[in-house]
């Protein structure tokens, strides 16, 4: 979580990024279906076409304290801290995470998706124990974006 650097908008009608603190880790799996089409006694392939892409993954974020994370969930929920958010209330939002380069801070990569959709987060409750929060996305569109260095 020290050289990676987590941004998502904050669902206005002018979107602007947020950098989260606490995020440990993130993991971004993109999958994309690609169907052959064969003809009887050709041995080569006629065409091939694939579905839209899916990409889904997961933050993992050690919120420093309470308030943090319900405004992180008021974030990505568009619900108040002071209402109940459920599976039903999430938007799409722009998610931008830098790669830095450990001794010189430079930025190596940056991954962009136009449209993450969170999932709120099931918070166990346990006394005097860290609270270590996994969100996970899916985006909407299937794009993932690959920056070398910043996105322009």
């Amino acid at each position: 979580g020290r050289d990676i650097d987590i941004y998502i908008s904050d669902g206005a009608a002018t979107p602007e990024l947020v950098r989260w603190r606490g995020v440990q880790s993130v993991e971004i799996n993109r999958r994309v279906t690609i169907e052959r089409e064969l003809e009887l006694g050709n041995p080569h392939t006629v065409s091939s076409e694939y579905d839209v892409p899916e990409v889904s993954g997961s933050l993992t974020m050690h919120a420093a304290d309470v308030e943090y994370l319900f405004d992180r969930i008021a974030q990505i929920t568009n619900v108040p801290t002071n209402e109940t958010a459920n599976a039903l209330s999430s938007q799409p939002l722009e998610m931008e995470i830098v790669i830095r380069h450990p001794d010189t801070g430079a930025v190596i990569k940056t991954l962009y998706l136009e449209a993450a959709r969170f999932d709120p987060p099931g918070i166990p409750a346990r006394v005097n124990s860290t609270m270590e929060v996994q969100l996970p996305f899916n985006s909407d569109g299937g794009a993932l974006l690959v920056y070398k260095g910043s996105r322009p």
